[in-house]
């Protein structure tokens, strides 16, 4: 297996059904590797979420009817983009691979370009916030407003210099396994696809894809930059609801009562959604719900939260904030 040099692997993954379009190899990771990841979330504790994420995303644009390799123009003009505070424009996430289960609950799409201007960035300039009895608090996410002028640069770059314009739907690597996918998503200058990279970055892809490779690895650094940029003021980003998924909790971390009145297990959501046969339970809490579990600092979410029900059973809460476009 090829590593991407001077760096650790950065295998990321998103719940199962938790997002709209999860590939197929995750989806078949998560079948494989799921009994061995709950033991080792069982024997370890609470885990440390790793310095970078992440397919594989909710809302957004579908992808385009087929591969476009022609090479895109210069926009004359300005770019056309849709202007909802809700409407993606751009979009990146990564995730995938061969990570702990609850790695899986807490993904989210690191950078998102609403087309009112707003963009909502998961910020991995600053540590992870330290775990709290045995709970772990992902990154937080910090919102930037930007100007038009500030939104036309950025599209441009990401569909020129970032490739976007003229990628394929997919790219594959069949020299590394268990590697994450980085998922761009794109709704400007006409062009409305979702592109699927798998393990960008790392050594030994096809040479045909060098370029490509290269213009989505200048993309993805930019977008992730944008939360540390001194270029542009940024604010703690305010969900309007939190993804919470319940799992089989295990003994070892603290373990808290239930902390709800009006929710029990049984009404929590739908169970099993993906049909995987592992209990895992799904809702969106409002911002009371989720302060009630009485965690701080769960801007980012939070994983292994072990809550101890009325009948004695106990769960592992996993949770992170939902994006403007999403719902549930």
């Amino acid at each position: 297996m090829f590593h991407r040099p001077g760096t650790h692997m950065r295998n990321r993954a998103t719940a199962p059904d938790v997002s709209a379009r999860m590939t197929v190899r995750s989806r078949m990771l998560l079948g494989s590797f799921l009994p061995a990841l709950i033991l080792i979330a069982a024997c370890s504790g609470s885990a440390t979420p790793p310095p970078s994420p992440s397919p594989v995303s909710t809302g957004g644009p579908s992808p385009s009817a087929g591969p476009t390799d022609a090479p895109t123009q210069p926009p004359t003009g300005a770019i056309g983009h849709p202007t909802g505070a809700t409407d993606v424009i751009l979009r990146f996430e990564e995730g995938g691979g061969f990570v702990p289960f609850g790695f899986l609950l807490t993904q989210a799409p690191e950078f998102t370009l609403y087309g009112d201007g707003t963009a909502v960035v998961r910020d991995l300039s600053q540590d992870a916030l330290p775990d709290v009895a045995g709970v772990a608090r992902v990154h937080p996410f910090r919102t930037v407003t930007l100007t038009e002028a500030d939104v036309q640069a950025l599209l441009s770059f990401a569909l020129l210099d970032g490739g976007l314009g003229r990628a394929r739907p997919t790219y594959e690597h069949n020299q590394v396994a268990d590697a994450p996918s980085a998922i761009f998503t794109i709704d400007a200058d006409g062009v409305r696809r979702v592109v699927d990279v798998y393990a960008l970055g790392f050594e030994g892809a096809p040479p045909a894809d060098t370029d490509a490779r290269r213009a989505f690895v200048a993309l993805a650094e930019r977008l992730r930059e944008l939360a540390a940029s001194p270029t542009f003021a940024t604010e703690t980003y305010e969900p309007h609801g939190y993804r919470a998924v319940l799992t089989e909790g295990f003994p070892g971390n603290p373990e808290r009562p239930w902390p709800w009145t009006d929710i029990d297990p049984d009404t929590f959501g739908p169970r099993d959604p993906n049909g995987s046969g592992f209990l895992l339970i799904q809702r969106a809490l409002t911002p009371d719900q989720m302060a009630a579990v009485g965690v701080p600092g769960l801007e980012g979410g939070l994983l292994n939260v072990m809550l101890r029900a009325d009948d004695g059973t106990l769960y592992a809460l996993s949770t992170r904030p939902l994006l403007p476009d999403e719902t549930e």
